[in-house]
């Protein structure tokens, strides 16, 4: 039989970051429709708006691979958390307080990413509109990796928030949302 490791893997990345990962793809991908659309004479009217979508893609690319690792690490938070010894009372009320905090955290990261994703489909539409026709679908894509960014986003928010008794932060998570 295969060690329990390899039965058991590691429940990171999970969704979140696969979710995030998207979102660099698709912010990845109007860095390069900006750059195909910089220098050609027919699109010299768009080329400010180019360089600009171009220099915001590849801060958005950096945040959102900065997203891969922070729900990874949030969501280690919470394992860590549910693995807290709930013996005693005082140990239980630990583990509360630890999971209530590590929930939260793990809603802020994609809720973040949830920002970065209506940053991202404002990119890719300037892209589509106004960038090289020629990589009209490599804009596209990029508009649908941002939907499936904001999709999963969307998800793993309500997800967590699921398990968050704080309801200030969940009707201000609700209401961002």
């Amino acid at each position: 039989p295969a060690p329990p490791a390899a039965r058991h893997p590691p429940a990171v990345p999970g969704g979140g970051s696969a979710g995030a990962l998207c979102g660099a793809l698709g912010a990845a991908l109007c860095s390069m429709v900006s750059n195909l659309s910089v220098g050609r004479e027919n699109l010299k009217a768009a080329w400010e708006e180019m360089e600009s979508i171009e220099e915001d893609a590849k801060a958005l690319t950096l945040h959102y691979l900065d997203l891969v690792d922070g729900d990874a690490a949030s969501y280690e938070k919470v394992i860590a958390a549910t693995r807290l010894p709930r013996t005693t009372v005082e140990e239980k009320n630990t583990r509360v307080v630890a999971l209530e905090e590590a929930f939260k955290k793990a809603t802020l990261v994609p809720l973040e990413g949830l920002r970065a994703a209506e940053k991202l489909m404002k990119l890719a539409r300037s892209a589509i509109e106004r960038g090289n026709p020629n990589a009209v679908s490599d804009a596209g894509a990029a508009l649908h990796f941002a939907r499936a960014a904001a999709v999963v986003a969307l998800a793993n928010v309500r997800t967590n928030l699921l398990s968050i008794k704080d309801k200030a932060f969940v009707g201000q998570c609700r209401q961002e949302m």
